[in-house]
């Protein structure tokens, strides 16, 4: 899932732990895009370099109150604004959902929808992509029969991406050796 953060709840929580100036400079530098500078409009810029550490000081109200209220119904992986809940049953998905939208609301956060899903991994039908890597259940064999075991893998987008930079690397190589 990944949450759309706003600027004005990100204004109110840094300028009261450090610097104003610092942090409103940071989060209205706005971005430069094949050279071509945007104005930020809302939140952190993404893949700005000051954006990470904005969501996790954001973000840590959730970590908190889900390992003190919540833990019971899967396990929660953040990484900045990137983050799934690991649930045994649906069920329990479906209520990690409804939790997580009412923790992003009193954070002022909605649920970026185009880049979140529901994956059935308990019926071993789908996976998910997470920080580059693809996640499934896969089968091995056990001396008590067919077990599962959650396995993962780089992403197809993350090996196309890779192999574009081996072949732009190769294309440099080529053009300085003279061919």
């Amino acid at each position: 899932m990944k949450p759309i953060i706003k600027l004005n709840p990100l204004l109110n929580i840094y300028t009261q732990t450090f610097s104003p100036l610092l942090w409103v400079s940071f989060l209205l530098a706005g971005v430069m895009k094949e050279g071509i500078w945007h104005k930020a409009e809302i939140g952190s810029p993404q893949g700005g370099v000051i954006s990470s550490l904005l969501a996790n000081i954001y973000l840590n109200y959730l970590d908190t109150i889900w390992e003190k209220r919540f833990s019971h119904l899967g396990k929660l992986v953040r990484y900045a604004d990137d983050l799934v809940i690991l649930c045994r049953l649906k069920p329990q998905a479906l209520e990690s959902i409804r939790i997580l939208k009412s923790i992003f609301g009193k954070l002022e956060l909605t649920i970026n929808t185009s880049k979140s899903k529901l994956v059935r991994l308990w019926k071993n039908e789908d996976g998910f992509d997470f920080l580059g890597f693809h996640h499934r259940k896969m089968p091995y064999l056990h001396k008590n029969g067919v077990m599962y075991r959650l396995r993962s893998f780089p992403s197809k987008k993350a090996m196309k991406k890779m192999r574009l930079r081996v072949k732009k690397r190769r294309l440099q190589e080529a053009d300085s050796n003279g061919h």
